[in-house]
């Protein structure tokens, strides 16, 4: 791995027994290691997803990574989309407080929010019972 030498773009190294699976050698010299497919057949848009860098994974572990990977794609799904779907999801900022009290509100859950603590918690405990 480290006669890979960095050129003025990215270079592509693909193995030969595990159609897909390859490294990517930066300008900057960093080496990634990725799975390349495509879902639909030919004509589908090409997809790539990145195991880990060179040094922080190996070359078995990221090896037996792209398996389980490409597994996923035979199965039908996609793992690119699946992964931009769950950063997404993990980017949504989290509701203020004041707007969880109008939706447990909404859903029925508690009218006034009461002064003291045990029932505040009596209500949050109903919330995660109705979730």
């Amino acid at each position: 791995m480290e006669s890979l030498h960095a050129g003025d773009r990215d270079q592509y190294i693909w193995d030969f027994e595990l159609p897909g699976f390859g490294v990517k050698v930066t300008p900057a010299g960093s080496r990634v290691y990725l799975v390349q497919y495509r879902i639909g057949g030919r004509k589908g848009r090409t997809r790539r997803v990145t195991i880990g860098r060179h040094g922080s994974i190996t070359a078995e572990a990221a090896r037996e990574t792209a398996v389980r990977i490409k597994e996923t794609i035979n199965s039908g799904r996609d793992p690119a989309a699946e992964f931009s779907m769950r950063r997404a999801a993990a980017m949504r900022p989290l509701p203020t407080p004041a707007r969880t009290l109008r939706l447990l509100r909404e859903k029925d859950v508690i009218g006034d929010w009461p002064a003291d603590s045990r029932g505040r918690r009596s209500i949050l405990k109903r919330a995660k019972r109705s979730d």
